[in-house]
């Protein structure tokens, strides 16, 4: 051939993104291709990002870089350290926020358009989950005792679909979230743990019985952080595979 094929952008474009979506490590290789590989790929690249010292996603955190780019985030996991930097996420949707959260953050997190979220629950947090439909808690939310005084008049959450406790939290507790005055839209409910050690605790009489009786109520085991990525790039995570057996469970029945 006398000159190499040329073809319409917009075939261009689609072939550099399925290109980085079977390979998003190639990034690096396929932006420095041309200017408008750049500009094409950048909103994927930053779509996903993980501020974590010993695994960051896309590249090791650079304040500059994530001031001009923040703005194309919308999964975004943070862990132990850089809690500092949300502000510079302004977009994000779901994220995981593994560290503890202080007053200092709340006002950030009522500004975010936040629909999934997995961190570790406290009674202040409440308002930042109503728009949420997916609830993820690392710890259990509250003592027992406390449930009725303090915890029942904050569950109230009517775009909530989705909730993942562990296997420890109160049935008092959970009834909560599963009242449908409080909770109208929930249809899966995970008890989450990543060993079988997490689950003795369903053995016991009360709980199986729980989980019989309500049919949005399964447990799941899974790796965490492996979890929410696949979940993020649009793989089967917890929360999809949840659903799954729950609509097995109804096939069956029916």
């Amino acid at each position: 051939m006398s000159s190499p094929p040329c073809l319409p952008p917009e075939l261009e474009y689609h072939i550099f993104l399925l290109a980085f979506q079977v390979d998003h490590k190639e990034a690096k290789t396929l932006i420095l291709i041309a200017k408008r590989v750049f500009d094409w790929l950048i909103p994927h690249v930053f779509n996903i990002v993980r501020l974590n010292w010993a695994r960051p996603l896309p590249t090791k955190f650079n304040e500059p870089v994530y001031k001009r780019y923040g703005k194309h985030t919308r999964h975004l996991f943070i862990e132990s350290s850089g809690s500092e930097y949300l502000h510079l996420f302004p977009n994000v949707t779901d994220l995981a926020f593994w560290t503890r959260c202080n007053q200092t953050h709340i006002p950030i997190l009522l500004q975010l358009p936040l629909t999934r979220v997995s961190l570790y629950p406290s009674l202040e947090l409440f308002p930042v989950f109503s728009n949420v439909t997916h609830l993820d808690f690392l710890t259990s939310l509250i003592d027992e005792d406390s449930v009725g005084s303090v915890l029942q008049p904050l569950v109230y959450l009517p775009n909530l679909t989705h909730l993942s406790v562990l296997p420890n939290t109160s049935t008092e507790t959970l009834e909560l979230f599963l009242d449908k005055g409080r909770c109208p839209q929930l249809k899966v409910v995970i008890l989450w743990g990543d060993s079988d050690n997490d689950f003795a605790e369903l053995d016991d009489d009360c709980w199986s019985e729980y989980e019989g009786s309500d049919p949005r109520v399964l447990h799941v085991k899974c790796e965490p952080r492996w979890d929410w990525e696949v979940g993020a790039r649009g793989g089967v995570d917890m929360w999809e595979f949840a659903e799954g057996v729950i609509a097995s469970k109804d096939k069956l029945g029916s």
